[in-house]
């Protein structure tokens, strides 16, 4: 399979796309987690891996995409055993990081950090951008992998943000995976470490967290 990898993504939403499938008593049992969905030869989603490598089936699948191809979507959803039956869903900024060609100089407007943590194969992150009528571009700028004095290395990457020089009319949110798989063959695990650099409304945060 084919790993579907925007470089940039183009934010077109904030809200989610909801299911067909809106059952009241489901409501305690809802679940929200970033996942990895993979889609069958007639572009429909049928597993899903969540974060702690678990593999579940879907129930109500996804259609309209592309064949045998990996996707990463926020999804609201309620488990059935190792099944899980989507409520909502989202594309998540989740391309490969890029490296900026020559003379080139990387966009990277302010946001806002609501949340941000560390899997075993991303770095996930809730940010909160001011918005109105433009569409924003958000990716991830590979800003090279540095050997420190003491023989590890250091990969850092920064988030870019293009807000089209858009309004501030009301809150949005955003939601973001760095593939730290992308990194497999330049840091060692429990070793190196990701630099994870977000211009933010208050300063230039630097998110650091062990490979």
């Amino acid at each position: 399979m084919k790993l579907h990898a925007t470089v940039l993504f183009l934010l077109m939403t904030t809200l989610l796309c909801a299911c067909n499938d809106n059952r009241d008593s489901w409501a305690d049992n809802y679940q929200m987690a970033f996942m990895d969905m993979m889609t069958n030869g007639s572009g429909q989603t049928y597993k899903a891996v969540n974060d702690e490598g678990e593999t579940l089936s879907v129930i109500n699948p996804i259609g309209g995409l592309t064949n045998d191809t990996t996707y990463r979507f926020i999804v609201v959803f309620v488990r059935e055993g190792n099944s899980i039956r989507l409520s909502s869903y989202s594309h998540t900024i989740s391309g490969k990081p890029f490296k900026m060609e020559e003379g080139e100089t990387a966009i990277t407007d302010p946001v806002t950090v609501q949340s941000i943590w560390k899997t075993s194969n991303y770095i996930n992150a809730t940010f909160l951008i001011q918005k109105k009528t433009e569409q924003h571009v958000m990716g991830f700028i590979d800003k090279g992998v540095t050997t420190n004095n003491q023989g590890t290395r250091i990969a850092r990457i920064q988030l870019y943000h293009d807000n089209s020089n858009d309004a501030e009319a009301f809150t949005a949110t955003a939601y973001a995976s760095l593939p730290l798989w992308a990194y497999r063959d330049r840091l060692e695990r429990g070793r190196d470490s990701v630099y994870f650099i977000v211009n933010t409304t208050d300063s230039l945060a630097i998110y650091p967290f062990l490979y």
